[in-house]
């Protein structure tokens, strides 16, 4: 238990844009191949970064910034914050800018290339510290994602078909499994995942566990989210919500 429920609240913590947005989109175009390519990028790539990281933090203790510091000096500390940028920027611009536009611009009607821009200026000023308060609660309310995915899942029979032919190598996407393992497995993300396994470092392997397990579940949800879009048929840009907003009403699809 001291892994399980912890493991799902880190999961929690590492959805993002690209299992909420991205994966959901790629689904409505890739249709039934997103299954795999799901599969690969986040239970067998993603896993495997994960663990990697867990055990270095377990390993030295420290940041990964100061690991790197310490083996390759001052040029490869440089060159992993520039590796960390090179990821976050277009992932925070495609996330927090495109898809979010979308969600304002479905509810006020602004123009998309306005609401984007206001989505950026947004999250930028709560990257440096402001409105701490709006980003505690926006933690608590994704509390609620794995009951709402849950349900939505359950409304649509899940699983609605059989999974065999879906299971073909051949259908796997590597350009997309590529760029969501830079994604989902890039960026802030391995740092995090050393640092906290590093404040663990009394719990030895089972901070690797707690990583790896972490890992899976956000996997796990994203295959969920993937066939929901899959079953519902909806399209892009921002499926999952055509998915609600299929089941439940377009008044819900907002949420």
């Amino acid at each position: 238990m001291w892994v399980i429920l912890p493991a799902v609240s880190l999961a929690i913590v590492h959805i993002a844009g690209d299992n909420l947005a991205v994966v959901p989109d790629m689904a409505a175009i890739l249709g039934s191949s997103i299954y795999i390519t799901t599969v690969v990028a986040y239970l067998v790539f993603g896993v495997l970064i994960t663990g990697i990281s867990a055990w270095i933090g377990v390993k030295t203790g420290q940041e990964l910034i100061v690991v790197v510091r310490r083996v390759f000096g001052s040029r490869g500390k440089k060159l992993m914050a520039l590796a960390i940028i090179a990821v976050c920027i277009p992932a925070s611009a495609l996330t927090g800018g495109y898809f979010s536009g979308w969600i304002i611009n479905a509810a006020s009607g602004i123009p998309h290339a306005y609401s984007s821009l206001l989505c950026i200026t947004f999250f930028a000023v709560l990257a440096t510290g402001g409105g701490n308060e709006f980003l505690r609660l926006s933690n608590y309310f994704s509390l609620l994602l794995i009951p709402a995915l849950t349900l939505l899942a359950a409304s649509f029979a899940f699983p609605t078909q059989p999974v065999a032919p879906v299971l073909d190598i051949g259908d796997v996407n590597w350009s997309l499994v590529l760029a969501l393992i830079g994604y989902n497995a890039g960026g802030m993300r391995p740092a995090l995942v050393v640092e906290a396994a590093a404040y663990l470092t009394r719990r030895k392997n089972k901070a690797i566990i707690l990583a790896v397990v972490a890992k899976l579940v956000e996997g796990v949800i994203t295959l969920i989210v993937a066939h929901i879009v899959i079953v519902a048929g909806t399209e892009g840009p921002m499926a999952l919500s055509g998915a609600v907003a299929n089941r439940f009403g377009a008044h819900w699809d907002l949420l």
